[in-house]
């Protein structure tokens, strides 16, 4: 094991001095120039921050109902599309039976989207509540070695977390891009300040696009009051299971 992990550690750092370095701003030539690929034409992989978006949803539109599929295809567009990758802690099955069951009903319409990977932290009980440990740390590693693998020109990070922020500027720093999708509900200004690309999300753009499961208005609910602009590194896992619709499509809903 020790052998393996030190072969590990030595081939990345092989890649990372194989990296191209990002384009110097003080540099003659314009950042399309440098470019190895045309706007649109680039390779990109999506990294979605689960409990993040849900609690976006929740707050912004007061409902979860988000068409997954959909919603990747529309961030992709023409773009060629490497995976998408979703993030995540599983549901205590003892403690919160219910949700556990809604959220492996989710997470199997979840797996039939192609290209699209589940990736699920642990959770720990702290004064009584559920918290989330790993996502993070997970989500930035993964944006790192597929960075470093070559997998994609742009990082595409649905998410508002400003725990990110250090991770997309290295990202920048290998050559790469980011574009940061997110609601303004939980957008921080240190990851919105990094990102390359910026696509903010409103309640009318999602319904405009078409994204929702449920085409009709959902019925309005009081929501949350939004006390800032990023969350907790220690997230409270107090509404983070997710169910499928009545016709198969996988969608976020609340955990009672």
């Amino acid at each position: 094991m020790g052998y393996t992990y030190v072969k590990t550690v030595f081939e990345t750092v092989q890649m990372i001095r194989r990296c191209p370095t990002a384009p110097d701003t003080q540099s003659s030539a314009s950042t399309d120039e440098l470019r190895p690929w045309r706007e649109g034409s680039e390779r990109i992989a999506i990294f979605i921050d689960g409990s993040n978006l849900y609690h976006a949803l929740e707050e912004s539109c007061g409902r979860t109902d988000l068409d997954f599929a959909a919603f990747i295809q529309w961030i992709a567009g023409e773009r060629p599309l490497f995976r998408t990758y979703y993030y995540n802690i599983i549901q205590d099955e003892k403690r919160r039976p219910a949700e556990f069951q809604q959220q492996q009903r989710f997470l199997q319409a979840l797996n039939l989207i192609p290209y699209l990977e589940t990736r699920f932290g642990t959770t720990r009980i702290r004064d009584g509540q559920v918290v989330e440990k790993g996502v993070d740390i997970m989500l930035a590693t993964d944006l790192l070695y597929y960075a470093w693998q070559d997998y994609y020109d742009m990082a595409v990070l649905v998410s508002g977390d400003g725990d990110f922020a250090y991770a997309i500027q290295t990202l920048k720093n290998l050559g790469k891009y980011v574009q940061v999708v997110t609601f303004e509900s939980n957008q921080s200004p240190d990851l919105w300040d990094k990102a390359d690309l910026r696509t903010l999300l409103t309640p009318d753009l999602v319904a405009q696009e078409n994204l929702w499961v449920n085409k009709e208005p959902a019925r309005k609910r009081r929501r949350r009051t939004t006390t800032g602009t990023t969350r907790r590194t220690t997230r409270k896992s107090t509404a983070s299971t997710s169910s499928t619709s009545s016709n198969g499509r996988a969608e976020a809903v609340a955990a009672q």
